[in-house]
């Protein structure tokens, strides 16, 4: 089951929310539920360096269950780990969301942020669907509590699926530091720069 009630306190004058553009431009509440079926074998939920984990997640919003908005939701996420030594891991992500009805502004699909196209605000590209695909090199340790990471991704919104295109991908890539505050629990502590 999932719940939110968002209210706006101020909105950009002009703008798309003052316009009354998207959906949920008047802040609303969003209440449903639905099924997630994972597959996690990660040797950490923290710092992976082997093994993958696979979410499914299917979940309907309707007046039924005291939402303000009608829509569906459905999204894989796919993840896996290589490790080539004991300090090196490439970790592989492929994420699809695709959405049905009229999701608000706040429930759509996000570029950016810290977990997909790192380089982006999150939100930057909003819309119903949502593809990326992103990788990271990992080098943790490389001296003392000191690692490095090297990423990229590729991704794209759009309001239906028929209407990703090639030409319409932004992409991402960057650097970061890693430093390892417990070896035992796989605690880091990032530093990334990305373009």
């Amino acid at each position: 089951y999932y719940f939110d009630s968002v209210t706006l306190t101020e909105v950009l004058p002009g703008g798309a929310l003052d316009r009354g553009a998207a959906p949920g431009s008047e802040g609303g509440v969003v209440s449903g539920g639905g099924l997630f079926l994972t597959y996690d074998s990660r040797d950490s939920i923290f710092f992976p360096m082997a093994g993958s984990f696979h979410q499914l997640s299917a979940l309907g919003f309707g007046p039924g269950l005291g939402s303000d908005f009608n829509f569906g939701r459905f999204c894989l996420d796919a993840r896996r780990y290589l490790r080539f030594s004991p300090s090196r891991v490439l970790a592989l992500q492929s994420l699809v969301l695709l959405q049905t009805g009229s999701p608000p502004f706040w429930r759509m699909g996000m570029l950016g942020g810290e977990d997909g196209l790192r380089g982006y605000y999150l939100g930057r590209y909003r819309d119903r669907d949502m593809v990326y695909v992103q990788a990271e090199y990992r080098w943790a340790p490389v001296i003392w509590r000191i690692g490095l990471a090297a990423f990229a991704g590729l991704g794209q919104v759009a309001d239906r699926p028929g209407e990703f295109r090639f030409g319409g991908l932004k992409y991402s890539y960057g650097a970061g530091l890693r430093f390892v505050f417990s070896r035992v629990q796989k605690l880091n502590l990032r530093l990334d720069y990305a373009f």
